[in-house]
């Protein structure tokens, strides 16, 4: 996780400091994902589920389901790396990871 910012910032500068990190872009990921399922949801009960919006909807649900896995993979890689394990193993290794089967 992420260390907060210092409180002595501008407000601005400690929005733009959270901003960057790999915990919001999660954090963006999962609220795009409950969107655009809310709104899959609402086009499949209406029975429009072949419309631009539904499609839209879908296609973005499944980015955001990939990036949102994507930066627990990295993070859980990055972790090991940091570690020190020895048993990185590489691609065989990172394909043992439930995230990245998930993923």
């Amino acid at each position: 996780m992420a260390p907060p910012p210092p409180a002595s910032m501008p407000l601005t500068q400690r929005l733009m400091h959270l901003a960057q990190t790999l915990q919001f872009g999660w954090f963006v990921g999962h609220l795009t994902l409950i969107f655009c399922a809310f709104r899959y949801s609402l086009s499949y009960l209406t029975f429009n589920f072949y419309s631009r919006w539904a499609r839209f909807s879908y296609r973005t649900a499944f980015v955001a389901a990939a990036a949102t896995y994507g930066i627990v993979v990295y993070k859980a890689y990055r972790a090991r790396a940091r570690a020190g394990s020895r048993q990185q193993g590489g691609a065989l290794a990172l394909a043992g990871d439930e995230n990245v089967q998930y993923l």
